[in-house]
């Protein structure tokens, strides 16, 4: 499809969409409120953390839209980290989010402006017991009156800390069993779920031991695929597991080594990769799942239509407005980062390789 051919398209594909230029690529971001969102860039030399704001007419009905003069994401405080970012998280109702830099196991804490700065400082790090340079991922919770975090790269320097005072809890560095991580979900403060890179689930029972417990592994292992997982919203107890092949698996966390689903998610017009970027995301509602990474376009799945006799979920929606719009070559496009917004209906923000950055709100 032409470029031009696209933009008309569009038209009547999207409810809303703005397309923007950085001057730097996203590298990893998350919510820090419904209004904003905490985004690492860099361009391979220069690095940066930023808090955007969104253009108010992403957040209007249609009829307010039309009257809002904002159109663009306004930076409200930034800052400048040492390396590239690789993960990002907020800390849910405070100034504060976490990053995970390249080539490093440690985490850093900061506090995003003061009522005295607009500049993002670095607060606070902590380094994983057991060092590699493999990419560290972060998640974290909030578990009744206290906010917890875990990081790690591998099974044996997963870390476990009290947010309110960045101490440890503990840490899996006593696991014999080193395999690199791709995913974290922090569920509580005492359940901790693991994706490695070769898509075997693990679960940490914090009650009673720091040993990862195998849940689930896969039988058929491709060298080549990379597994990576999310949870399907904060209510529910399914977590979702997508590969580079596009395989989905459904898992039922209080159903040990059981799958409640597997499904070929292939497209005939996906360009296969094995881009490290893979993600896979899950509406806040639970009821539609997203994937990058494997090529310059984002992939939207809704679950509700699914039956038990399905084994091939096809895409509903393919967001191609990155590509349709770059002027980088398609096949070394990639779709660096996205995210669903945590309230507002279909609206997904969405990075690329390029430096653009998207937010869009598709029709169906």
């Amino acid at each position: 499809m032409e470029s031009d051919d696209w933009f008309f398209e569009s038209i009547k594909r999207y409810k809303n969409l703005s397309m923007y230029d950085l001057l730097q690529y996203v590298t990893a971001m998350d919510w820090v409120s419904g209004e904003s969102l905490c985004v690492g860039t860099s361009n391979g030399q220069k690095h940066e953390i930023l808090e955007l704001t969104l253009p108010d007419k992403m957040l209007a009905d249609e009829k307010e839209a039309k009257l809002k003069k904002n159109n663009d994401f306004q930076v409200n405080t930034g800052g400048f980290p040492e390396k590239q970012i690789v993960d990002l998280k907020h800390l849910p109702d405070t100034r504060f989010c976490i990053t995970a830099p390249k080539d490093s196991t440690s985490i850093t804490l900061w506090e995003m402006g003061t009522t005295d700065t607009d500049l993002i400082q670095k607060h606070n790090t902590v380094t994983s017991v057991v060092s590699n340079n493999l990419c560290t991922y972060i998640d974290v919770c909030n578990d009744q009156t206290n906010k917890y975090i875990v990081f790690g790269s591998t099974l044996d320097n997963v870390t476990i800390l009290d947010a309110n005072n960045m101490k440890p809890i503990g840490d899996t560095s006593k696991s014999k069993d080193g395999d690199n991580i791709s995913s974290l979900y922090l569920k509580s403060s005492n359940d901790v779920y693991i994706c490695t890179n070769v898509g075997d689930i693990y679960h940490i029972d914090t009650r009673t031991s720091f040993h990862p417990v195998i849940c689930h592994q896969h039988q058929i292992c491709n060298k080549n695929t990379h597994w990576t997982m999310d949870h399907l919203n904060n209510q529910s107890n399914c977590l979702l597991q997508v590969s580079s092949d596009f395989d989905a698996c459904y898992y039922d966390i209080r159903s040990s080594k059981t799958y409640l689903k597997q499904l070929d998610l292939y497209d005939d017009h996906v360009s296969r990769t094995n881009n490290s970027s893979l993600h896979v995301k899950s509406s806040a509602d639970g009821t539609k799942f997203s994937i990058n990474g494997l090529d310059g376009m984002v992939y939207i799945y809704n679950t509700l239509s699914l039956t038990l006799e399905d084994k091939i979920l096809e895409p509903v929606f393919i967001h191609k407005g990155h590509v349709m719009n770059s002027e980088t070559q398609t096949g070394s496009l990639y779709i660096t980062s996205h995210l669903w917004h945590p309230w507002q209906q279909d609206l997904i923000i969405s990075a690329a390789s390029d430096c653009s950055l998207h937010a869009w709100q598709y029709n169906l």
